[in-house]
């Protein structure tokens, strides 16, 4: 004969687990605008700022038109908004006197007008700028950095504009016409372009990841001439030249960090 079992008691409902948020802070998203600001914030510095830059296509500009290749970004990316400044520099290599290069045998003190927190780093080598990433991956937040693209950088400085010239640069960029040869200025004092992003053009010039024989440099610095200054002008030097007006930004990559090795 079968033999009856009592009914097992009803579970307990216990706590919901907890909702996971449908955008997590490492994951690349999509449907951002162009220009979107996020802030990133390492335990003891520094804090910098970013803009949103889209995925799309471009003409890589030669000799002040649109006449080059067509460029492909694929990937979105989030650039830094100014030059890294000499407080986000110190927060992460720590207080350093800077020597620009002269010659093979000389370098020369940077003068001390060139100095100021919200000043741009420069008289830093290339090397110096990769050390500087390297340094900042090594927080761990998440997210992977890198100095931007030669065509990254291009493209984020056009922000989807097709005119290869701007048509006020006084507005945007400090060169020699409103510099007066006087130094570097504190970072994001003129107009951003229309992705947020200040100083492509001028204030100080910045090296981009392309580096073999020579480093390729973007950008215009404060003694510039107003006709070098727009998105396609490039020019190249030595990994461990330096000068008084060059300078580099960073990028953040939009995905999640590449697995470091152990």
């Amino acid at each position: 004969p079968s033999v009856a079992t009592a009914p097992k008691p009803a579970a307990t409902p216990g706590p919901k687990p907890a909702t996971m948020p449908t955008t997590q802070p490492n994951t690349a998203v999509t449907t951002l605008k162009a220009g979107t600001v996020s802030v990133a914030k390492f335990p003891g510095g520094p804090e910098i700022s970013f803009a949103y830059i889209p995925a799309g296509l471009f003409k890589m500009g030669a000799n002040g038109i649109q006449t080059g290749e067509t460029v492909k970004i694929r990937k979105a990316f989030w650039m830094q908004q100014t030059e890294v400044t000499q407080a986000q520099w110190k927060a992460v290599m720590g207080p350093t006197d800077f020597n620009c290069f002269v010659s093979e045998s000389m370098t020369k003190p940077l003068e001390q007008k060139f100095y100021g927190d919200r000043k741009p780093v420069v008289c830093v080598t290339w090397n110096d700028a990769a050390e500087f990433v390297r340094q900042l991956n090594l927080k761990n937040d998440g997210y992977h950095y890198r100095l931007p693209t030669g065509a990254e950088w291009e493209y984020a400085a056009r922000a989807d504009s097709i005119n290869d010239k701007p048509e006020d640069l006084n507005s945007i960029a400090w060169f020699l016409d409103n510099s007066d040869g006087s130094g570097t200025h504190e970072v994001a004092t003129k107009k951003a372009n229309a992705w947020g992003l200040f100083d492509m053009l001028g204030n100080a010039e910045e090296w981009v990841q392309e580096c073999n024989y020579t480093c390729e440099i973007r950008g215009g610095e404060y003694a510039g001439f107003g006709n070098f200054m727009y998105p396609a002008f490039k020019r190249s030097t030595g990994a461990e030249y330096t000068s008084n007006g060059r300078g580099f930004r960073i990028l953040r990559e939009a995905g999640p960090a590449s697995p470091r090795p152990k």
